[in-house]
C-alpha cells in the first residue's frame, strides 16, 4: 500500500505527501481487512489522524471515534479530518484513556515525535526527545478516563475495531476498557 496521501505537517501546517514511513504500511494493511462501511473505530492515541482518515477514506470504516489529549495534536487532528473533508465521519474527544478518572500530567514530546505519554508511565521523566537534547519536561495537564465510562457516559457506538498507540499506557487503557472489551469484543 503505497500512495501519495496529503496530511499537514506538524511543523508549519502545509501538506506532506506520503508519510507511511516506518513500517506504518504494515499495520494499514493490517487494518484493511478488518473495516468495511458498518465499521466503528476507536482510534486510543490518535495524533493527528493519519490513521484516522486512512480507516474512512481508504478502508471506508463508518466512523473514528478519535482519543487523543494532547492539545498541539488535536488541533492537527481537526486541521487534517478537516482537509480530508471527512470531519463528519468522526468524533474528537480530548481524554487519555487509563485505569482511572481524572487529571494527570502529560510528557509532551515536542523535540521528536509530537507524542506524549502519561507522566505515571514515564516516572516524572521528560520526553524522549527533549531527554536526548537534555532538556526540562514538558509537561501537559490533560483529563483521563476508563474507556468503559467514556463509551456510557457519551454513549459511544460499539467498536468493531480498536487502534492504539499511547506510548506506554497501554495495559492502563486495558485495565479501563474491560467492560468494553467484554462486551463488544473488538478486533484489536
Amino acid at each position: 500500500l503505497r500512495l501519495a496521501y496529503f496530511i499537514l505537517n506538524r511543523e508549519n501546517g502545509e501538506g506532506i505527501g506520503d508519510p507511511l514511513l516506518n513500517g506504518e504500511e504494515d499495520l494499514l494493511d493490517r487494518l484493511r481487512p478488518r473495516l468495511g462501511p458498518a465499521s466503528v473505530v476507536f482510534d486510543v492515541g490518535a495524533n493527528i489522524g493519519l490513521y484516522a482518515r486512512f480507516m474512512l477514506q481508504q478502508f471506508g470504516a463508518r466512523c473514528v471515534v478519535c482519543l487523543e489529549p494532547m492539545t498541539e495534536n488535536r488541533t492537527m487532528l481537526e486541521d487534517n479530518l478537516r482537509a480530508g473533508d471527512c470531519a463528519g465521519h468522526v468524533q474528537i474527544m480530548p481524554w487519555a484513556l487509563c485505569d482511572k478518572e481524572g487529571e494527570e500530567d502529560l510528557q509532551v514530546d515536542d523535540m521528536m515525535s509530537g507524542s506524549a505519554t502519561l507522566n505515571r508511565v514515564t516516572g516524572g521523566k521528560a520526553a524522549n526527545g527533549r531527554k536526548q537534547y537534555g532538556m526540562e519536561a514538558l509537561t501537559e495537564k490533560v483529563s483521563v478516563a476508563r474507556l468503559d465510562q467514556l463509551a456510557a457516559s457519551h454513549r459511544l457506538p460499539p467498536p468493531n475495531v480498536i487502534k492504539v498507540d499511547i506510548e506506554g499506557a497501554e495495559g492502563l487503557m486495558l485495565e479501563g476498557a474491560r467492560e468494553t472489551l467484554r462486551q463488544h469484543q473488538p478486533d484489536m
